[in-house]
This record gives C-alpha cells, structure tokens and sequence, in this order.
C-alpha cells in the first residue's frame, strides 16, 4: 500500500502517512508547521483520493467538504461511520416497511 507524502511547493516532503491514524497525527503536527501545505492536498483532493486507494472510501466522502486543517481534523476525528442498516436477528420484527403491513393482499375469488 503506497503512502501519502505531504508535499511543499518545492516537492520537499512535509509528513507521510500510511494508514488513517497516521493521517490524523500527520495532520495535527502540520496544521502549525505548514497549514498551507495541508490546505493545497485537500483543495487537489489528494487525500480523498488517497483514502479511497487504502479502501476508506466513506471517509474520503466526508473529507472532500473540508478546506482547512481544522475541518479536515474534525472528519478525522468522529468515530467510523455506520451507514448500513442493522438487519434484524431471528425474533427480532423488522421496522422496514415490508413488515408493517404494507404488503398488499390479495384474496380469491371462487366460481361455482
């Protein structure tokens, strides 16, 4: 798995992160050394994209509408997102709308 490199103007390496803790750490310690250069990889869309190449593509989503150190470390920071819907265990009655009642019936008609 190739690792993101935190890039100057100059191609001079900043940081390096190889998963998304070092991410995060990388980011804290950039946000004071070099704010701009953090500020240009997210603009570019460096680091969604590098997300999504480490298999983090939900977070790569939610990174894409932060344009600031501290945006960025705010998404960084909420736990995993949940987005799939529980399903429910055997005993347990759904809450989809299948299972409220919804379904049509339907009923025969006998001919003598």
């Amino acid at each position: 798995m190739e690792p993101f490199y935190f890039r100057s103007y100059y191609y001079c390496i900043k940081g390096v992160a190889h998963d998304r803790k070092e991410l995060e750490s990388e980011l804290k310690r950039l946000k004071d050394l070099d704010p701009g250069c953090v500020q240009y990889h997210l603009g570019q869309r460096h680091i969604s994209n590098w997300l999504r190449s480490i298999g983090e593509a939900d977070l790569a989503d939610r990174l894409e509408s932060a344009v600031t150190v501290d945006q960025a470390l705010a998404i960084l920071s909420k736990p995993k997102s949940t987005s799939r819907t529980k399903k429910p265990s055997a005993g347990e009655k759904s809450s989809s709308p299948r299972s409220m009642g919804t379904a049509r019936q339907t009923t025969r008609k006998t001919t003598k």
